[in-house]
């Protein structure tokens, strides 16, 4: 019988020193350990450097990384307790069901219209 699989949202927040290179290679590697706890990655959504609210341990910023997983229930807590041993992850959520919200789309630029 297979396992029964749900849909889960995961955010992360890497450091914020990390090169785009290094970023590949941790999503590369959280949608591994993803698929060695029987789930799978859908989605992954990149939305950038930003400034956090409070400081997590010394970081005041980090890069924002959102996921959409399909995994059974006891793949979770082992995927939380095997990415909390990464350095390189300064946080991450992981949230049933569509509880994410949508990312923001990206901001325009301002432009200043006066009229003469």
């Amino acid at each position: 019988m297979a396992a029964l699989m749900r849909d889960y949202g995961a955010m992360m927040i890497a450091d914020p020193a990390l090169s785009e290179e290094n970023l590949t290679q941790l999503k590369g590697q959280f949608t591994e350990m993803v698929t060695k706890n029987g789930g799978q990655v859908t989605e992954v959504t990149a939305m950038g450097k930003r400034r956090m609210s409070f400081k997590i341990g010394k970081h005041s910023e980090g890069n924002y990384l959102q996921f959409k997983l399909q995994m059974p229930p006891a793949g979770v807590v082992e995927l939380n307790r095997v990415s909390s041993a990464l350095e390189r992850v300064v946080r991450l959520v992981i949230l049933s069901g569509d509880a994410l919200p949508e990312p923001p789309a990206p901001a325009a630029a301002k432009t200043d219209e006066k009229e003469a």
